[in-house]
Parts: structure tokens; sequence; C-alpha cells
């Protein structure tokens, strides 16, 4: 699978972790981090409006 440097060296680090890799022909590993440890959830209204500035253009274009 492809993993970027950084992921490289995170996971070099840690004795046990967890991952989320995405698998296909080209797998990737997505993140890496130490087991046990909880992901900060950013607030809904944040991720909304990641969402929409990401996916506005096609959106837009869905609605037409």
């Amino acid at each position: 699978m492809t993993a970027t440097a950084e992921q490289v060296e995170q996971a070099s680090r840690l004795k046990e972790f967890s991952a989320m890799v995405v698998m296909g022909p080209n797998p990737r590993l997505l993140w890496i981090r130490e087991k046990g440890v909880d992901v900060p959830v950013p607030p809904a209204e944040e991720r909304d409006a990641h969402a929409l500035r990401k996916w506005s253009e096609l959106l837009r274009r869905l609605a037409q």
C-alpha cells in the first residue's frame, strides 16, 4: 500500500496502532494513530462548512 513519508515515520514510532486503509488496485493508507487514542472530531458546523467548500461546485451542477 502507498503511504506518505510522514505516515511511515509515525508508524515506526508506535508499538501498537490503528490504521484506515482504502483497499483496491492501489491500496492507500488514509490515517494511522496509536491504538486506543481517539481522534478529535470537529463540530458539525465545521464539518458541514468543509463539505460545502469541497463539494459546492458539484452540488451546484447537480442542482441544475
